[in-house]
């Protein structure tokens, strides 16, 4: 059941896009047509005519852009086939019978109109001056006398009544700016669009944020009640400033600090520097959630493995309660190990603290030793090895244990400089 429902929903939405698609291309038609391009608005509407169920703006572009390229019959066709689709609409049934007719008298029936129009007029005109001649002739003939007492000139009319011929109105078309303004306002994307009514039409203005909600608020009108079409010419998509957005949501991971982001259109491309796959992802991912991005771009992220030895050494070095103890930090098989002679347990525990702080877990293998600190003492003027072991050693017979740990820096034990820095055995 869930595969079903799963299937049914993934149809749905792609019915949902490819509908988007369709008066998006309709949309940029009639632009086309709009600019004198009409062959070019009428290859583009080409896949959309062949389709079962056509739109009905569509349609109804097509036969205009055939009727103004001379293609009389394609022109019927096309409208016979919105009236089939729109029953209820009759502008569309008369102007199919209007083309076939043009298409059946095409020399005949402009001349034939003309001469017709011409006919009427002179007989108005005929009609006119016989009423004239009429009337005066009526006023030259008044007799005179009693009967015509206190009848003045200016009693006489002197212009005829207009007439007045019955008509029946037109039905004004239903009001759909009102509706269409209702409808944006419940999507926050749409509350910058502005909407006025032209006809059964709505002419779209305003700014949005992504061209995705400029098609989406569009083909939401097409099918409000009443609606024959939509232009969304006059809308400017200005998308904000998405590279800062995403950047700010990027920097509260610190794994994601080497990562850079560039917006293009309502889109945003990403590249650096990563240590993982996982984090390549991450990335994307955040992106992807930032609102008015449209797409996300991340094949510029590259992938290197982060050196956790080097990593972890310079940590240690940086660290003021590691910085002057000497450890060190080798990448092995089996991962990091951790090693070093430290004088008391205080300075193993920094050691570790500092590892934990910087990985989230102790480093194993640790290997730490406690080795007390190395005692030295700087020769002065005057001194000797023997005067040296009998004041700091267990009397001066210990002068040639001193002198084998100093064999680097004394080369007679009788010859020795003020200066030079002896190392001492421990305690």
């Amino acid at each position: 059941m869930t595969n079903i429902n799963q299937e049914d929903q993934g149809s749905e939405i792609q019915g949902t896009v490819q509908a988007l698609l369709r008066e998006a291309m309709v949309a940029q038609a009639a632009e086309l047509a709009r600019d004198g391009q009409h062959q070019a608005a009428a290859d583009l509407l080409e896949p959309l005519l062949a389709l079962k169920q056509p739109l009905l703006p569509a349609l109804d572009l097509a036969a205009r852009i055939a009727a103004r390229q001379g293609d009389l019959a394609k022109a019927a066709d096309l409208w016979e086939r919105a009236a089939a689709l729109v029953p209820e609409e009759r502008s569309y049934p008369r102007l199919a019978r209007q083309t076939r007719r043009w298409q059946r008298w095409p020399r005949l029936w402009v001349p034939a109109r003309l001469a017709g129009v011409a006919l009427v007029t002179l007989l108005m005109v005929g009609s006119i001056v016989t009423l004239a001649t009429s009337l005066e002739r009526r006023v030259a003939h008044l007799p005179t006398g009693p009967a015509t007492a206190g009848v003045q000139p200016t009693d006489m009319p002197t212009r005829l009544a207009p007439t007045r011929v019955a008509s029946t109105p037109t039905p004004a078309a239903p009001r759909l700016d009102g509706a269409a303004r209702a409808s944006l306002a419940e999507v926050p994307a749409w509350s910058q669009l502005s909407v006025s009514q032209e006809g059964a039409g709505l002419r779209l203005g305003g700014r949005v944020l992504s061209h995705a909600d400029l098609v989406a608020a569009a083909a939401h009108l097409a099918a409000l009640g009443g609606v024959n079409w939509v232009d969304a010419s006059g809308v400017t998509v200005a998308p904000p400033d998405l590279a800062a957005r995403v950047t700010g949501a990027l920097a509260a991971d610190p794994s994601l600090s080497r990562v850079e982001v560039t917006q293009r259109g309502d889109g945003v491309v990403i590249h650096g520097i990563v240590t993982t796959e996982d984090e390549r992802r991450v990335a994307e991912v955040v992106a992807g959630e930032i609102d008015g991005v449209a797409w996300v771009d991340a094949r510029g992220l590259q992938v290197e493995p982060l050196n956790v030895a080097s990593t972890l050494a310079a940590v240690l070095s940086g660290d003021r309660r590691t910085a002057d103890l000497d450890v060190r930090v080798e990448d092995t098989a089996d991962g990091v190990f951790v090693e070093g002679a430290l004088a008391d347990v205080a300075a193993q525990q920094a050691v570790l603290a500092v590892l934990r702080e910087a990985t989230g877990q102790v480093i194993v293998p640790v290997h730490l030793t406690l080795a007390p600190p190395e005692r030295t003492y700087t020769v002065q003027p005057g001194d000797s090895l023997w005067g040296i072991a009998s004041r700091l050693l267990n009397g001066e017979r210990a002068w040639p244990l001193l002198y084998d740990l100093n064999r680097d820096v004394i080369t007679r034990p009788e010859l020795i400089h003020p200066g030079d820095v002896l190392r001492l055995p421990p305690d």
